[in-house]
């Protein structure tokens, strides 16, 4: 009612008291009425306790053409979003030295990095691009270098304003091939085959593997790696094969490798094919070095079936007698052990000249010729500590 006869102070009084909810709305629509009536203060007053006067005021005064106290207005209130209203106002009369200004003061990096690119002033936008991490600033600088020529900065840019396929863009098209790679490599999987196929093309053949194994086409960059021989290559895709690769292709890498006199690469890709026989025929015959990891894989699994056991235990003996002769006598103990031949894993183990390993195998088996044995190597060290300890325990 007091709004309806223009009693706006007592309408806000009650909405103080009584209406807090609408108290914004009241300050508002008396701020409109002020306005009406040429009271620009009292609007302003009231636009600010209504909380529009960030744009109202800059709205109000623009009408009524009173620029030099918008801009004391805008100068007095530290306000960020109305600097960048009055850099915006600047830019659109062409006074892009002042609107730099009030753009760096709201802090806004986009523009005020549009505004130097105008200027042609590029080292300073570069300087905000790096600070700020801004992407749409980032972006826009790289454009305009994309523009002007400039490549390797506008990959830089592109880069960080993470469009890549910008930047794979202007590598492809000006034969940049390293920074053609490193993007790639960062990129999808879509851009990291159209990187590979462009390096398949021109004949770099090792890149284009590396993408091809990196976007998911893993055959065809085996295929290439037969093709140009690229061991090294062939041996870092078989190191990454995960463990459902096809059987086929793995058998296959591992057939290359052995035509190729590579026969340890050779036996690793018959482990992981599960070819476990060639596997263990690789390493016999060419005495593979074997390691802990690939032992494990070679071992046969526990069975109950007395042919499948036989079998178990035939191939552990093997292993164990690899181990041995590689000098890995901890391994070809654990190895003999399995197969249940305790004695040659304690005469393994003695070869080790490990002291307390010796001890404490030789107490877990509770066998009395592997502590005689045991105690036979611990005569000819120090006796007073060893022997005192075996003995204890054999008796």
């Amino acid at each position: 009612m007091y709004e309806q006869s223009g009693d706006w102070r007592k309408a806000i009084r009650v909405c103080s008291k009584h209406d807090r909810i609408h108290l914004k709305t009241s300050h508002y629509m008396f701020a409109k009425h002020l306005e009406a009536l040429g009271d620009t203060l009292g609007a302003i007053r009231n636009f600010e306790k209504s909380d529009t006067h960030k744009s109202e005021v800059p709205r109000m005064l623009f009408q009524v053409e009173l620029i030099d106290d918008l801009k004391k207005y805008i100068d007095s209130s530290d306000d960020k979003e109305l600097f960048a209203w009055w850099g915006q106002y600047c830019e659109s009369e062409g006074n892009f030295e002042e609107a730099i200004q009030y753009y760096r003061q709201s802090g806004d990096n986009f523009p005020l990095v549009r505004n130097l690119c105008h200027m042609e002033n590029f080292e300073e936008a570069e300087d905000v691009c790096l600070d700020s991490n801004d992407l749409a600033a980032c972006y826009h600088l790289a454009r305009m270098y994309d523009r002007r020529e400039e490549y390797k900065k506008a990959i830089n840019f592109f880069t960080k304003s993470k469009r890549l396929n910008h930047g794979i863009r202007i590598a492809r098209e000006n034969n940049m091939e390293s920074e053609l790679m490193g993007l790639a490599l960062a990129s999808n999987k879509r851009l990291k085959l159209e990187a590979a196929k462009y390096f398949e093309e021109r004949g770099s053949l090792d890149r284009a593997v590396e993408l091809y194994h990196r976007g998911g086409r893993t055959g065809h960059a085996l295929q290439l790696c037969f093709e140009g021989e690229l061991f090294d290559a062939l041996r870092g895709i078989s190191e990454n094969l995960e463990e459902g690769t096809d059987p086929a292709i793995v058998e296959k890498c591992a057939t290359f490798f052995l035509q190729h006199n590579q026969f340890d690469k050779a036996a690793a890709l018959f482990v992981s094919a599960k070819k476990y026989k060639q596997a263990l025929e690789l390493c016999l015959e060419h005495n593979i070095a074997l390691s802990e990891e690939m032992t494990e894989k070679l071992t046969p699994p526990k069975s109950k079936d007395p042919g499948e056991k036989q079998y178990r235990v035939d191939v552990l003996n093997k292993l164990a007698a690899i181990a041995r002769d590689q000098g890995n006598f901890y391994l070809a103990c654990k190895k003999y052990t399995q197969a249940g031949d305790k004695l040659r894993a304690m005469k393994c183990l003695l070869k080790s000249n490990d002291a307390e390993k010796i001890i404490y195998y030789a107490t877990m088996t509770k066998k009395k010729e592997i502590y005689i044995l045991a105690a036979n190597f611990l005569q000819n060290l120090d006796w007073h500590r060893y022997m005192f300890c075996t003995f204890f325990r054999l008796f």
